[in-house]
């Protein structure tokens, strides 16, 4: 690894033991591997997956790991690794997700040629939950038969410094802490942009938390505290657009492994 990371990925983990090998194998795939950390972040597992990630963590000295005996939400556990991160831009990405080869090439370099931007993401296509040996694959001909989402929540990219302009995710949340964090992003302080390439998968399972329990609660909880929940307008207007001209020029959106 480079002395200093270009980039630092969060990787939170929860009964994800089975996706443990795959996630390594994935992030071994970066481009820019040896130039970014990978932090991945366990809370009182009951699989105890830092038991499987440690090795690697003594094999390669960018993959972290950031633990605690304390359960904690999804968005406390980003932040933990947000905190622990070491490179200026800072992303997450879900154990059971993929990203692209070239993702955080890509996002440190649309990053750097737009020193304005606090906040982005990529477009983001949607599969059916993957078995845990079966491969993640961009190639034209899969993407071409996926969908291309209108919202940012799955993949975001953002500079340590945004923490000063709006804080960290707010970790009362369990399920929607990404919109939440995305609609304080509104704050004209902060700038936003879209990287109008398709380089992450968003996987969908039936058994997500956010299919399994009630929003009413923390819908009640973002009106308390003031927060009109609306996935930033300045992403989703261009997340749209790109979809639409996707479907009939794919090959402008699509990079090569």
């Amino acid at each position: 690894m480079s002395e200093t990371p270009k980039i630092s990925c969060i990787i939170s983990t929860y009964s994800d033991s089975d996706l443990v090998e795959k996630k390594i194998h994935e992030i071994r795939q970066q481009s820019w591997f040896d130039q970014a950390e990978f932090l991945f972040v366990e809370t009182a597992s009951p699989e105890r997956e830092r038991e499987l990630i440690a090795p690697y963590t003594e094999q390669f000295s960018n993959i972290r790991l950031v633990t605690s005996d304390e359960r904690k939400t999804l968005y406390e556990a980003w932040n933990m690794g947000w905190d622990a991160a070491s490179a200026d831009i800072v992303c997450y990405s879900n154990m059971d997700d993929a990203m692209h080869p070239r993702l955080l090439e890509t996002v440190v370099a649309e990053m750097d040629a737009h020193p304005d931007w606090d906040l982005c993401s990529v477009l983001i296509a949607s599969q059916k939950s993957q078995s845990p040996g079966e491969p993640d694959s961009f190639s034209p001909e899969r993407m071409k038969q996926l969908k291309i989402g209108r919202r940012p929540g799955p993949f975001s990219a953002w500079r340590k410094r945004l923490q000063g302009k709006m804080g960290q995710f707010d970790g009362r949340y369990r399920i929607i802490g990404d919109k939440d964090f995305w609609s304080r992003a509104m704050d004209p302080a902060v700038v936003v942009g879209v990287i109008p390439k398709v380089m992450y998968l968003y996987s969908i399972a039936d058994s997500q938390l956010s299919k399994r329990e009630n929003k009413d609660d923390e819908l009640l909880y973002a009106k308390e505290k003031g927060v009109d929940l609306l996935w930033h307008p300045g992403v989703v207007k261009p997340m749209l657009w790109h979809r639409r001209w996707f479907k009939w020029f794919p090959g402008r959106y699509l990079m090569d492994e």
